[in-house]
C-alpha cells in the first residue's frame, strides 16, 4: 500500500524497494498487483511503476549504504530494531519507523526531529 502511495503522486514518480531478503519480492509483487487493480489512480500508478525499481541486497549495512546514497523523499523502515536503524539514516526527508507508521500521512504533516 505504501509503495502505491507514492506511485500515485504522478506518472513521473519513482519509487524504490529495498530489499535483503529476496525471498518476500514474489508475495510482494502478488499483492502490489491485487491493490492496484482497486486503485482510483491506477494508470498514474502502473506509469509510475514503470520508473521504479527493486534493489535487493545481501546484508543491511550495505542496504543502508544504497539509502544514504539514493536520499529518499520518504524512507519506511520495516525491520527489527527500527529505531537503531534509524539512527544510521543519514540522507532521507522523512524516516517512518514499522509497519504501521502512516507514511501516506507524511505527504501532508510531518514533524521534523532534527539533530
Amino acid at each position: 500500500a505504501d509503495l502505491l502511495s507514492q506511485a500515485e503522486h504522478g506518472p513521473d514518480s519513482q519509487v524504490m524497494l529495498v530489499l535483503i531478503d529476496a525471498s518476500k519480492l514474489s508475495s510482494i509483487q502478488k499483492e502490489l498487483q491485487e491493490q492496484l487493480t482497486i486503485l482510483p489512480r491506477q494508470a498514474v500508478a502502473e506509469k509510475a511503476l514503470q520508473n521504479s525499481r527493486v534493489v535487493t541486497f545481501t546484508n543491511q549495512a550495505t542496504a543502508l549504504e544504497f539509502v544514504n546514497e539514493y536520499a529518499p523523499e520518504h524512507l519506511i523502515l520495516m525491520v527489527q530494531k527500527e529505531e537503531l536503524v534509524a539512527d544510521q539514516i543519514i540522507n532521507a526527508g522523512s524516516v517512518f519507523l514499522g509497519n504501521y507508521s502512516p507514511e501516506a500521512a507524511g505527504d501532508y504533516a510531518s514533524r521534523c526531529f532534527c539533530r
